[in-house]
């Protein structure tokens, strides 16, 4: 029994080597907690897009300035002969009739939905990058006896797009109501609330 340690120091040895290879191996398998649970999660938002009322038509501006005439001296002198009192002459100014805007070139109906009363939905039928191709399509569906009208917004990123919209409604119920009419030609439409 003298020799008794030196079996258990090696029957110790033999068990821990043994708790190290098992452990060695199992730890490669075993997935960590952070790939588990992470620890930033997210989750998608609802985001409901409100435009800005359509911009009014600006105001009409005179097309003819009216004349002004002011006495303007003119004063010749000649070596020869002595100073001549100032002669007065009436100068008369002409205005041409300013152009008028781009802008201000719209079908009689869309001119007409600009600078009607407020509204809370409407219906968006298509959005362009380029105002010639929402103009058209402003048109067009004039053309099929919709009230469509163009409103510009501005969105940082992306830079200026033009939305084509179909009517103005008071209540989203009415909006329901008038949306499957424009759905049967255009189906991506769909109901916008503004602000």
């Amino acid at each position: 029994m003298k020799n008794s340690w030196l079996i258990w120091v090696f029957v110790v040895g033999i068990v821990l080597t043994i708790l190290i290879a098992f452990n060695y191996q199992g730890a490669q398998d075993t997935v960590p907690l952070s790939e588990i649970f992470p620890e930033t999660e997210t989750y998608p938002l609802e985001i409901e897009y409100v435009d800005e009322q359509p911009v009014s038509e600006p105001p009409t501006i005179a097309r003819t300035a009216p004349t002004v005439s002011q006495p303007v001296t003119q004063i010749v002198r000649t070596p020869s002969e002595p100073p001549s009192p100032p002669v007065p002459v009436a100068a008369k100014v002409v205005a041409t009739p300013p152009k008028p805007a781009p802008a201000a070139v719209q079908t009689p109906a869309a001119a007409q939905t600009t600078a009607a009363k407020p509204y809370k939905y409407s219906i968006q039928v298509a959005s362009f990058k380029d105002k010639d191709k929402a103009q058209q399509k402003v048109e067009e569906l004039n053309k099929k006896d919709y009230q469509a009208f163009l409103v510009s917004k501005d969105i940082r990123d992306k830079g200026t797009w033009h939305r084509v919209y179909v009517g103005k409604f008071d209540s989203k119920s009415e909006a329901d109501s008038y949306l499957p009419k424009v759905k049967k030609n255009y189906s991506s439409s769909f109901i916008i609330a503004t602000k």
